[in-house]
Parts: C-alpha cells; sequence; structure tokens
C-alpha cells in the first residue's frame, strides 16, 4: 500500500523548511550579566600621564552621549566606577576591568585600569577607544568579535574608537 503525501502537506512542509534556513540577525554585543540600577557616577582620577586622562573622559562622554545609560563624571569622591592609569610592566593588557555583583546589580567600586606600558605609545584615538572599551564592560558588555569597540583584541578593533550601532543597541536594551 502506497502512502500518499497531499500537496497542501508539502506546502506546509516547504514553508517550514524555507523559515528555518532564513538565518535570524546576529548581535555585535554579549553582556556579562549585571547592570547598574542607578545613575552612574564615574571618577577620572587626575594626574593621568600622557592622553591617558582624556581617553577616558571621552570614552565615558562617547557611552553617555550615544546610549540610554546615565553616566555622570566626578573628579572624585564617591563613584561607582573608578579609572586609573598604572605602569603594570608584566602584564599583557592594554586595558583591563575589575568589578563584583549582587545578582544581577553591579556594586559600586568597579575599577577600570588603562596600562601605560602600552597606552604611553598610543596616539588620542587608541586610548580613547582602550578606555571606551574598558567602560563597555563597566557597563555590562563582555568581549566580541569582528571590528567593534568590545573585541578582546584592540589590534583587531579595525581602527574603531566609539561604540558601534550594535553595542550602542545592547546598551540600550540593557537601560
Amino acid at each position: 500500500m502506497k502512502t500518499r503525501i497531499s500537496s497542501a502537506t508539502i506546502g506546509v512542509l516547504a514553508s517550514l523548511a524555507l523559515l528555518l534556513s532564513v538565518a535570524t540577525p546576529a548581535n555585535a554585543y554579549a553582556y556579562l550579566g549585571p547592570k547598574w540600577n542607578t545613575q552612574v557616577y564615574v571618577a577620572i582620577i587626575s594626574g593621568q600621564p600622557g592622553s591617558n586622562g582624556a581617553g577616558w573622559t571621552n570614552g565615558t562622554n562617547d557611552w553617555n552621549s550615544m546610549t540610554d545609560a546615565n553616566l555622570y563624571i566626578t573628579p572624585g569622591g564617591a563613584a561607582h566606577v573608578y579609572t586609573y592609569s598604572i605602569n603594570s610592566s608584566g602584564a599583557t593588557w592594554d586595558g583591563i576591568t575589575y568589578w563584583t555583583s549582587t545578582g544581577s546589580t553591579f556594586n559600586s567600586g568597579t575599577k577600570a585600569y588603562l596600562n601605560t606600558k602600552y597606552t604611553g605609545g598610543y596616539d588620542v584615538n587608541k586610548v580613547r577607544g582602550v578606555a571606551a572599551h574598558e567602560m563597555g564592560h563597566a557597563l555590562g558588555l563582555d568581549h566580541v568579535s569582528g571590528c567593534h569597540l568590545m573585541n578582546g583584541f584592540t589590534t583587531s578593533r579595525c581602527g574603531i574608537y566609539r561604540p558601534t550601532a550594535d553595542e550602542i543597541n545592547g546598551i540600550n536594551n540593557k537601560y
């Protein structure tokens, strides 16, 4: 006995196959997990060498002006995020951010660093990009691949020094 498949069944199966073959767009952002539940005060510690102080200011202002995150630069005192420049000669990173969280909320006291071992030889835009990258971590973004600010390798960011449209969307979705 032969089983016949109706043309309606074939049509449904073809439609299903077409739906499954259409790729969903990928996002060029990934989340670390936590977020801030308040406006974020960023302390740009004074006396940072070379273009590091300007890098922190410009990198922070980029996120503030381009996203829904509420970042406020303060000259010191109480803050949620503290920025520093250090010379860590044994390190392999040009920037790094340390944070803690309680549940899904960042705790105050996040510390972000630029390493002058590397940034001392960078132009002002590259320093801005490293600082903006670290501020992206302080806002809750993780590393991604490709030509994006949040790429974990400065040399693989394709000259991008400010948040890309997708990273902006990621922060706006988060906040």
